[in-house]
């Protein structure tokens, strides 16, 4: 569950993007990924399976492979961790499914990061060398809660987004690379993440590939029907 707990951090947007316009063509995608951690102890972990998202039932759908077989489904505010078709365990998470790196990529909304869609607001605009970094900020009254973003673009597509407390401690640095186009969809094949915990660095490196756009098949995983439902 460690492994799972990581993942989700890469994907929440401070819960601050909103959904995109209607009349999106591309509505679901799956792909075959890995995920690679190294703690700032030196432990290392690997994780890889399929995930699966449509984002009409606002699932996320996670077939672990490795190094366990197991199912992790969230739904909601909620997470489920399956094992053979027996709930192990359930556990509460923000809203993600709707701020996760799959729905900006299907509604179109990636490039950047879907900010334009949030409260926040464009603060400055900068060029460095081939890049054009972009600072958001939270509007006054909600300056407390939320802090700055600083965005990067490269060859306009998403290249990092940088968090900061509102104190403007940072948080954590996301990097997307390696871009792949399926069927006209958008899609950053690795995320570099660097999460700082107590003045520690630690990394998760997640990669996809054989990415597959409005795949009609296997229905009964992309609507996963629990058990306890």
């Amino acid at each position: 569950m460690k492994n799972l707990r990581k993942v989700l951090f890469t994907f929440i947007v401070f819960i601050t993007v909103v959904p995109a316009s209607p009349g999106q063509q591309f509505f679901r995608m799956k792909a075959d990924f890995s995920i690679k951690e190294k703690t700032a102890e030196g432990k290392e972990r690997l994780t890889m399976g399929q995930v699966y998202y449509d984002k009409n039932s606002k699932k996320i759908v996670y077939n672990v492979r490795f190094p366990e077989k197991e199912t992790w489904v969230i739904i909601d505010t909620s997470l489920y961790r399956i094992v053979g078709k027996e709930i192990k365990e359930v556990r509460k998470v923000p809203a993600i499914a709707e701020f996760s790196i799959f729905h900006l990529s299907l509604n179109g909304n990636i490039k950047d990061y879907g900010l334009k869609q949030s409260f926040y607001a464009v603060d400055k605009i900068e060029k460095e060398g081939d890049m054009v970094i972009t600072t958001w900020k939270a509007p006054e009254k909600l300056s407390k809660v939320f802090g700055k973003v600083v965005m990067s673009q490269k060859e306009r597509k998403l290249y990092g987004v940088v968090f900061f407390t509102p104190a403007d401690v940072l948080v954590s640095k996301q990097f997307f690379k390696n871009y792949s186009n399926v069927n006209g969809l958008e899609f950053p094949t690795e995320i570099i993440q660097v999460t700082y915990i107590k003045n520690q660095e630690n990394y998760q490196v997640t990669t996809y590939k054989n990415i597959i756009v409005d795949d009609m098949q296997e229905d009964n995983i992309y609507n996963y029907k629990l058990l306890a439902n």
